[in-house]
């Protein structure tokens, strides 16, 4: 079984990306983000040191999803939705640049970039194809690519969850 703990300095951000994908993942709220974590006067947070902090947690098996409402960025980056570890346990999400009015709309935003991200810790790259894992810079990118892996990235991951299921 594929654990999913939520990290969130909001809980609200937490409930709502757990409501979004409920159905692939057992879920938790665990700590806030450590304020230190904080970048510069726009008020952004690196990722790379939230999937070091999310690495520290002692949850073996499983994978790790952090998520804030922080808006979130790497360097020579303005921002980012997300960052994963790849082929590793960590991963971030970001609910700043994915709010909209239409609760619907939000919903499936957080369901594709929580898959996205996790579809990086299990080594999964970018894909040009109709495909969740399809790069997204903006939203309108985010709201044009589905909520699904395509064949080919189905079946890299069926093909981890082999191996996995051999451990």
């Amino acid at each position: 079984m594929l654990v999913l703990p939520v990290c969130s300095d909001d809980a609200r951000a937490a409930e709502q990306a757990a409501e979004a994908i409920n159905g692939h993942f057992s879920v938790y709220v665990g700590r806030a983000l450590n304020p230190r974590l904080l970048l510069n006067s726009r008020s952004q947070v690196l990722a790379e040191p939230l999937l070091e902090e999310l690495g520290s947690l002692r949850l073996r098996h499983c994978k790790l999803l952090g998520v804030t409402e922080q808006d979130i960025t790497t360097e020579g980056t303005n921002y980012v939705f997300g960052l994963a570890e790849l082929g590793g346990r960590a991963a971030v999400l970001s609910t700043f640049r994915l709010r909209c009015s239409e609760r619907g709309k939000f919903r499936e935003r957080l369901l594709k970039e929580a898959l996205h991200e996790l579809g990086h810790t299990f080594g999964l790259v970018h894909c040009t194809r109709s495909c969740v894992m399809r790069f997204s810079a903006d939203v309108h990118g985010v709201d044009a690519k589905p909520a699904s892996f395509c064949s080919t990235c189905m079946s890299s991951l069926t093909k981890f969850q082999s191996l996995a299921d051999r451990i």
